[in-house]
């Protein structure tokens, strides 16, 4: 029988900023489970790492200069295959939610790139102002924090897929937009999550050595405040895993973590783009976009219980 797929990635995740990946701070226990229950890949690298080239590797498995999208707000070359492309010759149906950053919408069918559905919307970054497109119909508000609203209407396009195509498998793109910075009011930080994720200790942040002393107690606040974005994350991933368990799908989901870059957060004296840090030179003013450990290394978990063991970990190199 052939595995469902469902891919999830966050934007700007960087690989240590997991507890399974030796983070002794930030709170995952839902990845964390993912991790045990499958494979930890170690040396995962985003080849281009920004938004729009990430993805476009990603579902076409081409390097950005073959595939046309250099950076972001780039086009796809026409006549590119994709993942969803190629698996709907194997009978899959596919949807795309989230963070789209290949095209604005309305999303018409070519626009999709061979998915059947999409619930997605170009680009922001205002976890509470977000509204997204079902292929051509919308914008539709989403009422709460927008990862939240994703994983539900994840959730509920494989409730769906389930009832109109139970003889099919399927494969879902799930696109979160934290911990990437939001802006609001022209302030970029991290603080923009639901508060009962604002659990940690400024104090207890251990600032890497490769942040300048003069930006120590700025980047505690700052990481402190990305921890409560992943672990806003985490809580979206244990209601998918929940889910697939109570559906009986878990055994047959290949179910896969990543993200699309890291972020600098202060290390090697980086700030964020924009009026904010404008006071910086230009060339510092990047939270990702280097061949830098912060900035291209992504965490990546896969679990397919059908065929993979379970509690390993594996550093085999590869890319996006």
């Amino acid at each position: 029988m052939q595995p469902n797929i469902l891919f999830v990635f966050a934007d700007q995740l960087c690989y240590s900023a997991l507890a399974c990946n030796g983070n002794r701070v930030v709170r995952t226990p839902n990845l964390d489970r993912l991790a045990r229950e499958g494979v930890v890949f170690d040396q995962a690298f985003s080849s281009c790492p920004i938004c729009s080239p990430y993805r476009a590797q990603v579902l076409t498995g081409r390097y950005a200069h073959a595939n046309g999208v250099i950076d972001n707000e780039y086009a796809l070359f026409e006549g590119e295959t994709t993942i969803a492309h190629a698996l709907k010759k194997s009978g899959y149906k596919s949807a795309y939610v989230g963070k789209w950053h290949l095209g604005y919408p309305p999303y018409t069918a070519p626009a999709r790139f061979g998915f059947d559905d999409l619930y997605a919307y170009n680009c922001t970054h205002r976890y509470y102002d977000v509204s997204y497109w079902h292929n051509e119909d919308g914008p539709f508000p989403m009422v709460d924090f927008a990862p939240r609203v994703e994983t539900q209407l994840t959730l509920e396009t494989i409730q769906a897929h389930r009832r109109d195509h139970p003889e099919s498998p399927f494969c879902l793109f799930l696109s979160w937009g934290p911990p990437h910075w939001s802006t609001v009011d022209g302030v970029r930080d991290y603080g923009e999550y639901p508060q009962q994720y604002d659990i940690y200790d400024r104090q207890q942040i251990d600032v890497p050595g490769n942040v300048p002393r003069q930006f120590e107690a700025f980047a505690r606040r700052e990481i402190a405040d990305y921890y409560a974005m992943v672990t806003s994350l985490d809580a979206c991933m244990g209601r998918l895993l929940d889910a697939l368990e109570a559906w009986g799908l878990a055994e047959n989901t290949i179910v896969c973590f990543s993200s699309d870059h890291g972020d600098h957060l202060s290390a090697h004296g980086y700030g964020k783009p924009g009026a904010t840090d404008a006071w910086m030179h230009h060339t510092l003013q990047l939270s990702k976009g280097t061949p830098l450990e912060e900035s291209a290394h992504v965490p990546f978990l896969l679990r397919y219980p059908a065929c993979v063991q379970g509690n390993q970990r594996t550093d085999t190199m590869f890319n996006s």
